[in-house]
């Protein structure tokens, strides 16, 4: 360090003991120029603030974000390519019921479970997608804008705030008949006064942007408006679904291990031939217990739910699940074809250089659309509008061929 510049620290640092000890009247800043301070920290403040809570949403478990840190962590320091994903509750809950439905056996219950658990997986894969996309379009470029903008205005407020306090201690000095001569400190002043105003155009343009500012929010609607669409989807047709299993399920003729023989051992009053009482609403073969279950076990304000009667497509078509009077957008209106299925994706976990033309060329962190498995070893997909194989030990899967 030159002696003129360890002279300048000097100055700060007594400069600012005596505005907070002795009192000192240091040069004030005018009123804008305060309040756009004030903005840009707080700005600073948002983007942490709603980083965090973004990356909580997406995923709530802390327990399992923390672990999933320490995993990813861990495999850098080794020199690993490890990406673990988050445990979707989604695709968890579906796992369980996929389970339990394959080691009940051969019933209508345990098709239905089967039938709802690979839904749940399929919103797990689109939550997944959902997590890229966010993370593509509103997490990064609020990471960015933190590391560029307003670390380039706090760099210049801090050195700002440096020269005030050398001019103002050679301003001090001189009103106390200390030798500074007139020279320096005009040089001094105009340093202070270059630095203050490019703060305030930085500042400035910071706080203007807002196109870019609604564009990053427009981003992450755009992103919920897609995943709310497509799990909208599939839930309407699992409920149409389990809805028929329900019919077929009432107008069989074995009901939990009772079968012909058994009833009609009942005699006219509903008893059994031993002594024993059984409900025939849920046993009689050919009974409409869709009716019965609705009219007798269902409270009041559910008997008229279109998922009872099953005619929810004219009700819920323009107005689902507590919406009220919002229409959802129609299928040519959402973002992109919504397939009665969710589309069968991978995501990129390392470069891959197509080395002729049947091959398929992508980034680390693209999402590639599924079309086919070829062997163990390649899988069929598209990307930007060409199609072509790569090997499956370059992606991971996230939602998964039928």
């Amino acid at each position: 360090m030159s002696i003129s510049g360890f002279m300048k620290q000097i100055n700060k640092a007594n400069q600012m003991i005596s505005e907070k000890i002795g009192g000192a009247k240091g040069t004030e800043r005018d009123e804008r120029f305060v309040n756009m301070e004030k903005k840009t920290d707080l700005i600073n403040k948002l983007i942490e603030d709603v980083s965090y809570r973004t990356n909580e949403y997406l995923q709530p478990n802390p327990a399992s974000r923390a672990k999933l840190w320490t995993v990813n962590n861990l495999s850098k320091m080794r020199g690993q390519v490890k990406n673990t994903p988050y445990p979707q509750p989604e695709g968890t809950l579906g796992e369980t019921m996929i389970r339990y439905g394959n080691d009940l056996g051969d019933s209508h219950f345990a098709t239905a479970l089967i039938d709802l658990g690979e839904s749940l997986r399929q919103m797990a894969g689109i939550k997944y997608a959902l997590e890229d996309n966010i993370k593509q379009n509103f997490l990064d470029p609020l990471t960015q804008l933190k590391d560029n903008d307003i670390k380039e205005v706090q760099h210049l407020r801090k050195k700002t705030e440096n020269r005030r306090l050398d001019y103002d201690c050679k301003k001090r000095k001189k009103a106390s008949g200390s030798v500074v001569n007139d020279e320096e400190l005009h040089q001094a002043e105009e340093k202070f006064d270059e630095t203050k105003s490019q703060t305030e155009q930085a500042m400035t343009r910071l706080l203007n942007n807002e196109v870019e500012h609604i564009t990053h929010l427009l981003g992450f609607a755009e992103g919920l408006l897609e995943y709310h669409s497509q799990c909208y989807e599939i839930l309407k047709d699992m409920v149409k679904e389990l809805n028929e299993k329900k019919k077929r399920a009432s107008t069989g003729s074995v009901r939990l291990g009772y079968n012909d023989a058994t009833m009609s051992k009942k005699n006219a009053n509903g008893q059994m031939s031993d002594g024993s009482s059984n409900n025939s609403r849920f046993y009689d073969n050919g009974a409409d217990t869709t009716s019965s279950l609705s009219d007798n076990f269902y409270p009041d304000q559910l008997k008229q739910s279109p998922f009872l009667n099953g005619n929810y497509d004219q009700q819920f078509e323009k107005k689902p699940f507590g919406f009220g009077s919002v229409a959802m957008p129609t299928p040519s209106q959402r973002m992109g074809t919504i397939n009665r299925q969710a589309q069968a994706t991978c995501k990129a976990l390392y470069d891959f250089e197509a080395e002729n033309d049947e091959e398929l060329d992508f980034k680390e962190g693209e999402i590639i659309k599924l079309i086919a498995r070829l062997d163990d070893n390649w899988l069929q997909g598209e990307l930007h509008g060409k199609q072509g194989r790569f090997p499956v030990s370059y992606v991971q899967i996230i939602v998964p061929l039928p």
